[in-house]
C-alpha cells in the first residue's frame, strides 16, 4: 500500500480474519495517501452522522507542517485494511504534552489536537473503530519507550460511534472511562428552518433590527457570503487579518491564527487547499467598503463548519458577528448548504447559533489512563484527590466556595 511502509507491526483481530491494521509513524500518509483517505472518508461520512473534516487528510497535513511544532506533536497513525488493501479506517493519533486543568502530562491525542473543533473515527463499521483503538492501545504500550501516561480523546461526540467504539474496546480490556463535558454545538437544519412558519422569536426580531440600523448609520454596509476559489485566498486572507488588527485578538498575537506570522501560514496553506477542492467558504461584512467583519469554515458535503470569526473592536456594540450568523442562515441554501454546524461551542451551550432553537451536540472529552505507575497516580490525582480537594475547600469556606 502506497505510504505504508512499517509493516514490521502488523496485527490482524482474531474475530476479524481478513482485516489488518498497520502503524505509521510521522506525518506522511497525510500526503502520500491523500486518495485513499479521502475515498474512506466519503464512504464513511453517512454512518458517522457527524463531521469528519477534522480527521482529514487536507486538515492534518496543514497541521503537521505548520501547528504541531507549537506542541511537539509526533504523528502516529493507525490504518485497517481488508485482503485487498481497501481502507477501512483510520485513527490518526499523536503523542505531545497535554494539560488538563493543573495537571501536564504526556498523552496520547488525536492528531489535530489542540485546534480540532469535533472529531471522529472515520470508518463504516463500528467493529473496525473498536479494533483500531485495541491495536493503538497494543501499539503504544509495547512500542512507544515515551513514557505517555493516558489516551485523551477531545471533542468526540456523547453518543457517536467513535464514543461506542471507546466503550466497547475499554470495557473488553477492563479499562475505566473517564468522561467531561467540553462542548455544546449547535447544528441549525436550514431546511428545516426556513419551513417554519415562525423563524425568529419577536425579541430576536427586534435585536437584528437595531444592530443593522445602527450598522447603516455607520456606513452602507456589504454582506458576502461565497465559496473562494484559489485565486482569492491571498485578497481574502488580507482581509481578515485586516480585522483580526483591529479585533481583541490583535491586541494578543497569540490569540490570533492570522495576527501571529507562522499561525497565518498554517491557515494559507489550509485556505489553499480547501479553496482548490471548492471547499472553503467565507462571509465577509464591509462598512462603506472598510473591513468590520469575517466568519469562515470548511465545507463538507452540504455542511458549513464554523471555524474562525472575528470583528473590529470599534464596532462591539453593532452587534456585527450576530448580523453576519443571520446573513449566512439566509445566503446558506443557495450555496447548496443544508446544515450551519457550530463545530464547537461552549460547555454551557452559549454559542449564537443556539439562539435559531436547534439542537446541541455534546462533546466530550474522554480519558483513559494507562495502566501503569505513572498512569495510576494522574488518575488518582485528577479523578480523586482533586475533586476531593475541591469538595472540601467548598465545604470549609461555605457560601458557594467563597470566603465571607
Amino acid at each position: 500500500m502506497i505510504g505504508l511502509n512499517s509493516p514490521a507491526f502488523q496485527w490482524s483481530p482474531v474475530s476479524e480474519p481478513t482485516l489488518s491494521i498497520q502503524a505509521q509513524r510521522g506525518s506522511e500518509l497525510y500526503s502520500n495517501c491523500k486518495f485513499e483517505w479521502e475515498a474512506l472518508i466519503k464512504a464513511s461520512s453517512g454512518t458517522a452522522g457527524r463531521p469528519l473534516f477534522y480527521s482529514s487528510p487536507s486538515w492534518l497535513e496543514a497541521w503537521a507542517r505548520f501547528a504541531s511544532s507549537d506542541h511537539e506533536a509526533e504523528p502516529l497513525t493507525f490504518v485497517a485494511q481488508n485482503g485487498d488493501g481497501q481502507w477501512l479506517g483510520v485513527l490518526p493519533l499523536a503523542l505531545q504534552r497535554a494539560r488538563i486543568e493543573r495537571h501536564k502530562f504526556l498523552a496520547l491525542t488525536m492528531a489535530g489536537w489542540p485546534f480540532t473543533d469535533t472529531v471522529e473515527i472515520p470508518s463504516a463499521d463500528g467493529q473496525v473503530r473498536r479494533a483500531l483503538l485495541e491495536f493503538a492501545w497494543r501499539y503504544a504500550r509495547s512500542e512507544l519507550n515515551a513514557p505517555w501516561h493516558a489516551l485523551m480523546l477531545r471533542e468526540i461526540g456523547e453518543d457517536g460511534p467513535t464514543s461506542q467504539a471507546v466503550d466497547d474496546f475499554a470495557a473488553a480490556a477492563g479499562l475505566p472511562v473517564y468522561r467531561t463535558t467540553t462542548a455544546r454545538s449547535p447544528v441549525l437544519d436550514l431546511q428545516e428552518f426556513h419551513q417554519r412558519e415562525v423563524k425568529r422569536r419577536h425579541s430576536q426580531v427586534r435585536r437584528l433590527s437595531k444592530f443593522r440600523k445602527k450598522m447603516e448609520r455607520r456606513g452602507r454596509p456589504d454582506f458576502r457570503f461565497e465559496r473562494l476559489d484559489p485565486t482569492e485566498v491571498d485578497e481574502r486572507l488580507a482581509f481578515c487579518t485586516q480585522v483580526d488588527e483591529h479585533s481583541w485578538k490583535g491586541k494578543d498575537a497569540s490569540a490570533s491564527f492570522l495576527v501571529n506570522p507562522e499561525r497565518r501560514t498554517f491557515v494559507r496553506e489550509l485556505w489553499q487547499c480547501l479553496a482548490a477542492a471548492g471547499n472553503l467558504a467565507l462571509a465577509t461584512l464591509t462598512l462603506d467598503q472598510r473591513p468590520v467583519g469575517y466568519h469562515w469554515g470548511p465545507i463538507e458535503g452540504d455542511r458549513f463548519l464554523s471555524l474562525m470569526m472575528a470583528y473590529d473592536e470599534e464596532f462591539r456594540s453593532h452587534g456585527v458577528g450576530t448580523v453576519i450568523l443571520d446573513d449566512m442562515i439566509e445566503s446558506g441554501p443557495a450555496m447548496g448548504l443544508r446544515w450551519l454546524d457550530a463545530s464547537r461551542g461552549g460547555a454551557d451551550g452559549s454559542h449564537i447559533l443556539g439562539r435559531y432553537e436547534c439542537p446541541d451536540r455534546v462533546q466530550q472529552m474522554v480519558v483513559i489512563y494507562r495502566p501503569n505507575l505513572a498512569g495510576t497516580t494522574l488518575r488518582l490525582r485528577r479523578e480523586w484527590l482533586a475533586p476531593t480537594l475541591k469538595r472540601i475547600r467548598h465545604k470549609t469556606n461555605g457560601n458557594g466556595g467563597h470566603r465571607p
